[in-house]
């Protein structure tokens, strides 16, 4: 007779599924959306408990509190229903929802992962300098450059690549990480406050810039016509 073997799972054991979220980059008006697939999963399945969010330590009543949230409470705020289990995890590191395998639990889980994944941003992706190794390539790409341009203005063409490399070194790596085992940078606004202040700053710097430019005309018209005079 032939050798055969088998795992046995209990048919009491619901199991957990686990999806990675990201890299992307939500607003307060995509966590609300979230926050209110989990409060509809809530009503069907008669929980006793209410979905819970909170934000490191601190405990949110709903996602318009994060705003009084602090840039580390932002890295790694969770959205949690206990019964049926779904965990939202929108950390910058590691971000994911974990869901038991029942039917309804599951679809809200793969729903809530495609509409994470549908707010992916590279920029969202990963902290700029985050860990030492990223400060200490910067850093030595840095210095390295500016040793080669002390020493010779014509090695730029060394300089050049140094740099390039040093910012490789440094982006390249969170980029892939970041991809690679999920993160979500939480903006605590609403989208349409963040898109008005960006086209405010925009405003502002063209503002700005077009100032100085004018500035620099006008002074060196003043400057050469300075220098005709004392002729």
């Amino acid at each position: 007779m032939a050798l055969q073997r088998s795992i046995k799972i209990p048919s009491n054991d619901p199991g957990l599924v686990r999806y990675r979220l990201g890299s992307s980059k939500l607003y307060l008006d995509d966590v609300q959306i979230i926050y209110e697939a989990l409060k509809e999963l809530e009503r069907k399945s008669g929980c006793v408990e209410a979905v819970s969010l909170t934000a490191g330590d601190a405990i949110a009543d709903e996602p318009d509190d994060l705003r009084d949230a602090t840039s580390e409470e932002l890295k790694s705020v969770r959205l949690a229903l206990k019964d049926p289990l779904v965990s939202v995890d929108l950390w910058d590191e590691r971000a994911d929802v974990t869901a038991s395998s029942n039917t309804e639990s599951r679809a809200v889980a793969v729903a809530i992962r495609d509409f994470v994944k549908g707010k992916r941003n590279l920029r969202g992706g990963y902290a700029l300098l985050q860990g030492a190794f990223d400060k200490c390539a910067l850093l030595s790409a840095v210095i390295i450059a500016g040793v080669f341009l002390l020493m010779d203005i014509g090695l730029w063409v060394y300089a050049f690549p140094v740099l390039v490399g040093g910012a490789c070194a440094t982006f390249v790596p969170n980029a892939i990480g970041a991809y690679v085992t999920g993160t979500v940078r939480l903006i605590p606004q609403r989208r349409r406050e963040a898109r008005g202040l960006s086209i405010e700053t925009r405003r502002q710097l063209i503002i700005g810039l077009s100032g100085a430019v004018i500035g620099a005309v006008i002074a060196g018209i003043a400057g050469l016509w300075s220098g005709m005079g004392a002729r």
